[in-house]
């Protein structure tokens, strides 16, 4: 009997013994499944690992190369003197004043400024005035610095202020002096004082191809026409002498301007030269400063990306040809300004970058690397050469010195 019991305590120990025994290693064979995926996110992670690596090398050649730029955004801005801020949207055209103590400025917010520009502050104050329902395209001094022409978009307007400064330190007074309506029929883009501001001249940026002469009283004296597709810009010697159009045509005329000797009035205006070795149309002129008395030295042209310096310190008279200096070899270039006093630098505008050249080599003196976002759209020197006022689609007027001064 007592047999028999122990046979049965043993079979059901065995039983609890398998049993217990399957229990653990179903466990061991979950911990077995569960290994792979354990190893799978180490992987991962290793691979976040790298890829934060990765982050961190990028993001330190990153700054290297920031304060590599930074570094040379520093060496360059040394020829940053001023900037002019307070328009509100892009400026239109600028203009130096003879005398080199201004700098007027229109822009599409329609707004017309006269910025004084002083030794004793970096920040040039201004005066303003607003134009109602229109804005300014084009504005210029007179040659004795005494007054401020400006051309309307819509009105096609052009409208007289004189300038009056009679404190040292005070802003200049804008007075609105007379106002007379032009006959063109587009966008005027440029407008100069002729000599003694006995006269005017006035050309579209656009199909209007006619180039006109006006009377400060609005009479028109003389039209001349380049007969072609579209005017871009219009350009008068220092001096007053010569007249230079921009079109779409490779070839870009000259025209004389012959005045009375003793009153100063326009009388002819009779094509002079041509310029040549152009394949595209021109973009942009300047003409060089006078070395002596009605003789230009030279005029530069941006065109198909290149720029190029002629020399037109010739015989006109009997069929002599400017002659081309040099073509540059960039593919860029969008406006250019030559350095007055018959200096040998050239601006020249490249990508949005800002150049200052050598005009004899072509070389590169200075590079100035984004001198506005998103391009520079005008450039102007002072009378003496010194200073250079850009402007861009960014609204400001920044005014450079001259690197090689």
């Amino acid at each position: 009997m007592w047999l028999v019991v122990v046979l049965i305590i043993s079979v059901l120990a065995g039983v609890l013994a398998a049993l217990f025994l399957g229990q653990q290693s179903k466990p061991t064979s979950e911990n077995t499944q569960e290994t792979p995926v354990i190893e799978t996110k180490k992987k991962k992670k290793s691979k976040l690992d790298m890829t934060a690596n990765l982050a961190k090398k990028d993001s330190s050649k990153k700054k290297t190369s920031t304060n590599a730029e930074a570094k040379e955004a520093v060496s360059t801005s040394q020829f940053l003197k001023t900037v002019c801020r307070g328009h509100t949207k892009p400026v239109t055209d600028i203009a130096y004043s003879p005398c080199g103590s201004y700098i007027g400025s229109c822009s599409e917010d329609g707004s017309v400024k006269v910025w004084k520009l002083t030794q004793s502050s970096n920040r040039p104050i201004y005066s303003q005035i607003n134009v109602k329902f229109d804005h300014a395209t084009a504005c210029a001094f007179s040659r004795d610095s005494k007054y401020l022409v400006i051309a309307l978009s819509d009105s096609k307007e052009l409208k007289f202020y004189g300038i009056k400064d009679k404190k040292s330190q005070d802003k200049p007074e804008m007075v609105e002096m007379s106002t007379f309506k032009t006959e063109h029929k587009d966008t005027i883009g440029s407008v100069h004082f002729g000599r003694d501001n006995k006269w005017l001249v006035t050309i579209c940026n656009g199909q209007d191809t006619r180039v006109m002469f006006w009377t400060p009283k609005g009479k028109l004296i003389k039209q001349i026409d380049t007969k072609q597709l579209k005017n871009h810009c219009g350009v008068l010697s220092h001096d007053g002498r010569f007249l230079c159009v921009a079109t779409q045509m490779a070839e870009v005329k000259i025209w004389e301007c012959k005045c009375d000797k003793e009153t100063g009035m326009l009388e002819k205006v009779d094509v002079a030269m041509t310029l040549k070795k152009h394949t595209k149309g021109v973009q942009d002129i300047s003409f060089g400063r006078p070395e002596f008395p009605a003789v230009s030295d030279g005029v530069a042209t941006v065109s198909d990306g290149k720029w190029r310096y002629y020399d037109i310190n010739i015989q006109h008279q009997i069929g002599e040809e400017p002659k081309l200096k040099l073509e540059s070899d960039t593919v860029e270039a969008q406006a250019i300004a030559v350095a007055p006093m018959s200096g040998r630098l050239v601006a020249v505008a490249l990508a949005g970058n800002l150049h200052f050249c050598d005009k004899k080599t072509g070389k590169a003196v200075e590079i100035i690397v984004n001198a506005h976002k998103g391009g520079v759209t005008k450039m102007i020197w002072n009378k003496e050469g010194t200073l250079l006022a850009t402007t861009g689609r960014d609204k400001a007027i920044n005014l450079w010195s001259n690197p090689q001064i």
